[in-house]
């Protein structure tokens, strides 16, 4: 097997982690969500794709833990060590519709390039989500 196909392979295979892991990128800083994956959209029960670009990160989660989860972030954004990026950590979500769904985290700070409207680069948290339900977690 030639070297391109090792590269072809691994970019298949990105692509394909991409499309149905449930993924979101939201600024560090502001909470605002800059990306999510189909499957993230879906899981929080978002039917138009891009629909939840914008929103803040904290919509993600029901009221009675928004405030804290504001003042988490910020400690978050001061000290990304804070929290071991390998360790998932189980939270409950909302989706769209109020319903609370159990949920698995997995944090990792990054630079994410925004290229539209502009480019720019920005400080990200990037958090990879797991559904407790989906994956018959107890």
């Amino acid at each position: 097997m030639s070297l391109l196909a090792n590269i072809v392979t691994l970019a298949s295979v990105e692509a394909a982690v991409m499309k149905t892991s449930a993924i979101i990128a939201a600024d560090l800083q502001t909470g605002e969500i800059l990306y999510a994956t189909p499957t993230a959209e879906k899981l929080f029960g978002y039917n138009v794709v891009g629909e939840m670009y914008g929103r803040q990160v904290e919509e993600l989660l029901p009221f009675r833990f928004r405030e804290d989860h504001v003042f988490e972030r910020s400690r978050y954004a001061a000290d990304p060590n804070i929290r071991a990026p390998a360790v998932a950590k189980e939270v409950t979500g909302m989706r769209k519709d109020g319903t609370e769904i159990e949920v698995f985290v997995s944090l990792a700070a990054a630079v994410i390039e925004i290229s539209l409207p502009k480019q720019d680069q920005r400080p990200c948290v990037v958090a990879t989500i797991m559904c407790k339900k989906e994956f018959n977690w107890r």
